[in-house]
């Protein structure tokens, strides 16, 4: 894995589980290591975006773990089960197997609390994707409490981070601000962490988030700033492109059209490269994520009046969500589209547009400005034919 040679790994965890399933009966003290290996294999599947195959392998890991009386090594699949359901968005289910795992820990372990803290905080983000911030933020205050001492700052840095989202999605600012803060300050003072350039790059992407939601832009860059430096300076392609993403939206927000480009324009080679090349042998960066940046792009021309500019953004962006076949996204380059025909004129073309998408807002705007273009040039016959549409097509609706 730590290569990248992605069919290598996978050969080898299947051959590690493939062996120890054939053995276990056998040799009994295999099992251990049976279970070890489903449940590596599983975290690779799951992770290259096969949650599927993962579900079907925890299964059998749980089984067996159950079998074997290994409480940890169930509890270990199950948690993983829960998270392949939230991926697959099956949040329902997904909720309910964090409860039943919580509820076998809490009889069988009841002093793991690491272990507890991590499994509320798998369940508050299956909360937060089923819309419910506010039994999340319970969840989660009751994961911090478990991990509050100074023996698993790795697992408290995590259930903070998450907290402090959960408080963002409730609109509470300065509790997520105060979150983020304790988990940066837990992570700078870390020593030994693997992963730690990356943890202070995305708590710093966070707080860029919330001071955003709050227009307060001069904060919101500076964090954004600090993500971007971090993220070069460690070499993390896909954070480095997340902040320059983010920073080109917050100058975008701010009317600050010159640096908006700047960071767009160095934000897409890197989400270019990373949808090439994929990322190590997990799941790769969303094709569309450079769309999603070319929309941006088209936006701030618009903004600028450079309309040409903004039409060939909006037409790439329109390309490329076809291409990933990202229907919501290339319906919403369409009506990009349509509005800068309208723009420059062309409103034939605006309409034809705006009527294949059934965009009726989009269609009545274009005939009312097509009727009141031929009545201010005096051609008063021909501007009633485009009101004569706006007004049918408003009936219909």
């Amino acid at each position: 894995l730590a290569l990248n040679r992605c069919e290598d790994a996978k050969h080898s965890y299947q051959t590690a589980w493939d062996l120890a399933t054939q053995n276990a009966t056998a040799q009994p003290e295999l099992a251990a290591f049976k279970s070890d290996a489903g449940v590596a294999l599983a975290r690779f599947y799951r992770d290259s975006g096969a949650n599927e195959d993962a579900l079907w392998l925890l299964q059998q890991v749980v089984t067996a773990a159950r079998n074997a009386g290994d409480t940890p090594q169930q509890i270990w699949a199950l948690a993983e089960i829960g998270r392949a359901q939230r991926e697959l968005g099956d949040l329902t289910q997904a909720q309910q197997t964090y409860q039943e795992t919580l509820a076998l820990l809490r009889n069988q372990l009841p002093n793991a609390v690491d272990t507890e803290a991590e499994l509320l905080t798998d369940l508050a983000k299956v909360l937060r994707s089923n819309n419910d911030a506010a039994t999340a933020v319970l969840r989660l205050e009751e994961a911090a409490l478990l991990v509050s001492g100074n023996d698993y700052p790795q697992q408290r840095t995590a259930t903070l981070v998450e907290l402090a989202r959960a408080y963002g999605d409730q609109k509470q600012y300065s509790d997520a601000l105060q979150s983020y803060n304790e988990a940066l300050m837990l992570v700078r003072s870390a020593s030994g962490w693997r992963d730690r350039a990356a943890q202070e790059t995305e708590i710093l992407l966070g707080m860029g988030a919330i001071y955003a939601a709050q227009l307060q832009f001069a904060d919101g860059i500076q964090s954004y700033e600090a993500a971007q430096a971090l993220a070069s300076s460690s070499g993390n392609l896909l954070l480095q492109g997340e902040a320059y993403d983010q920073l080109g939206r917050l100058y975008r927000d701010s009317q600050q059209y010159g640096p908006a480009l700047n960071s767009f324009q160095k934000a897409l080679p890197i989400a270019q490269r990373l949808i090439q090349s994929n990322v190590g042998c997990a799941l790769p960066v969303a094709g569309s994520w450079s769309a999603t940046i070319y929309k941006n792009m088209g936006k701030v021309y618009q903004a600028l009046n450079q309309l040409d500019k903004a039409l060939t953004a909006y037409e790439t962006a329109r390309t490329l969500a076809k291409q990933q076949d990202n229907t919501a996204l290339d319906q919403e380059m369409a009506a990009a589209v349509s509005n800068v025909y309208r723009l420059q004129g062309r409103h034939d073309e605006a309409l034809a547009l705006a009527q294949e998408l059934g965009d009726f807002e989009l269609e009545d705007k274009i005939l009312n400005e097509m009727g009141r273009l031929m009545r201010d040039a005096g051609q008063l016959d021909l501007a009633l034919e485009p009101y004569e549409q706006a007004l049918e097509r408003a009936r219909e609706v």
